[in-house]
């Protein structure tokens, strides 16, 4: 792979982490803030956020919008480096 891809590949894993990890972050605020507080504190281990986001699609769109938008980022991620190790 050239190194621009690799750098490139990189940076859209770095940045789909950072969006699970912020997205988690706010739907534990969320869900603590309109007092669902075993969600609240479970979030934090960043795969309750995920059903949450799921469960509460309508209350928590923000939230779900940046964890869902990390994960795809992190499919795409693996995809790539999936296919630069098959080819």
């Amino acid at each position: 792979m050239a190194l621009w891809l690799s750098v490139t590949v990189l940076c859209l894993g770095a940045i789909g982490l950072m969006l699970v990890i912020v997205g988690a972050l706010f739907s534990a605020i969320d869900a603590l803030g309109k007092k669902r507080y075993l969600f609240g504190w479970l979030n934090f281990l960043f795969l309750p956020a995920i059903a949450y986001c799921a469960l509460y699609w309508r209350e928590a769109q923000y939230p779900a919008r940046l964890t869902f938008g990390g994960i795809a980022l992190l499919l795409l991620t693996g995809a790539l480096i999936l296919a630069n190790e098959v080819l």
